[in-house]
């Protein structure tokens, strides 16, 4: 069994094998160490069981799954657990007394992850709306046929629980999610089948949408006359650099070094909490400068913090965008969403034939591919993609020089 120093980084290069599983231990913190499985990455705890005749029998225990959970918390539950063991405690004897209800098996699930504020109310909306009257019940007693009934009540809008196709599936992924933790983490449930696994799913309802060639002219025209500056730069921001709209609107002026032309968001303000550091072009720098004269000579100088975006409410920066779009659409006539911009400066990037390696790297997705995960780009070698895309929204924007040119009310 190999023994490695184990950090975040060294996670990332761990491979997954195509059958059967491997066992990574921590050369620096005995008896903890990552199960690697050709379905991911687990942290567990290894430990002799303290009897009265010496040590007993080995125990290995699940702590829980990578990356839904942070090294650092992983860290912190071993410690618990192997204690636990050295005192003679069982852990999997302690579980097997118990069968546990949706309810514990849910709570049990975040506690051993660290989850977003948005994705936590995400959960807790599933559970409330589509799984409430299951909150009860043994997990080992939620059936196959129970879980395509009521997925077939949420899909229909008519029904008691009724939100839609879409909306059915997304609940169907999170208790899918659930089984998982339950038959990783519970010994009476490892060798249960997920009652999910056969579902017939009503689809792959995933936005593809995104701006096309001919609408980028009328959409910049219209994103021009937005009567906030700040929102009509938030979108060129979103465009030109491809950030997720809660990237950008988080956006701080301490993430960027004019000096070196560089903006680099932390890991723990990304979505997949890897850190992100991207070349910005000279028309990315002129719309941020601009946004430092604005928010000079304007109220918001009085508002003490470091948004790029700020806002007087109780987050400090930009949060609610829908009246700027709905106006842009009214404008325009072209329909968008905010995201829809990620996936315009993508298609941009793709139709100016570059690599998909540095595609990814301008998203930062996290790619399957091991290799592609052990390639270390320096973020100078995104600068020329990143001129090339800047280079074609600026001729498709119809101007030789839009972030000087536009005129906001």
């Amino acid at each position: 069994m190999p023994h490695i120093k184990l950090s975040a980084p060294e996670l990332k290069l761990i491979p997954l094998p195509e059958s059967g599983q491997v066992f990574y231990w921590d050369s620096s913190d005995r008896g903890f160490g990552v199960k690697a499985t050709p379905t991911g990455l687990f942290f567990v705890v290894q430990r002799r069981l303290k009897t009265n005749d010496g040590p007993g029998k080995t125990i290995r225990k699940v702590v829980g799954r990578h990356p839904e959970m942070r090294l650092e918390k992983a860290r912190q539950l071993k410690t618990e657990i192997y204690a636990e063991i050295g005192k003679g405690i069982d852990p999997h004897a302690r579980e097997t007394e118990h069968i546990h209800t949706l309810e514990e098996v849910y709570a049990a699930y975040r506690q051993s992850r660290t989850l977003r504020a948005s994705t936590l109310k995400l959960y807790d909306g599933a559970m409330t709306r589509c799984f409430d009257d299951w909150r009860n019940l043994p997990i080992t007693e939620i059936s196959k046929s129970m879980i395509e009934a009521r997925h077939k009540e949420i899909s229909n809008r008519n029904g008691k629980r009724g939100q839609g196709k879409a909306h059915a599936d997304q609940a169907m992924r999170f208790i899918r999610g659930l089984f998982n933790y339950a038959s990783d983490s519970f010994p009476y449930f490892e060798n249960r089948r997920n009652p999910v696994q056969k579902l017939r799913w009503n689809g792959d309802n995933k936005r593809e949408s995104h701006i096309s060639e001919v609408d980028l002219p009328v959409w910049f025209d219209a994103v021009s006359k937005l009567r906030s500056q700040m929102i009509g730069d938030y979108f060129l921001i979103c465009i030109l650099t491809g950030l997720r709209r809660t990237e950008a609107a988080t956006l701080k002026w301490s993430y960027i070094d004019f000096t070196k032309r560089l903006l680099t968001i932390p890991s723990d303000k990304t979505k997949n909490g890897r850190r992100h550091c991207l070349p910005i072009t000279p028309l990315i720098i002129e719309i941020l400068q601009r946004r430092k004269q604005a928010i000079k000579a304007s109220k918001l100088q009085q508002i003490s913090n470091d948004y790029v975006f700020p806002s007087n409410g109780s987050t400090g920066h930009l949060v609610e965008s829908k009246a700027s779009v709905t106006k842009v659409i009214e404008i325009s006539g072209v329909k968008f969403m905010p995201h829809d911009l990620r996936r315009t400066f993508a298609t941009a990037a793709q139709r100016l034939k570059i690599d998909k390696v540095s595609i990814s790297k301008l998203l930062n997705h996290v790619s399957g591919d091991v290799t592609v995960r052990y390639l270390v780009t320096d973020p100078e070698d995104l600068r020329p993609a990143m001129e090339a895309i800047s280079d074609y929204f600026n001729h498709k924007f119809n101007s030789k020089n839009f972030a000087k040119s536009v005129e906001f009310r």
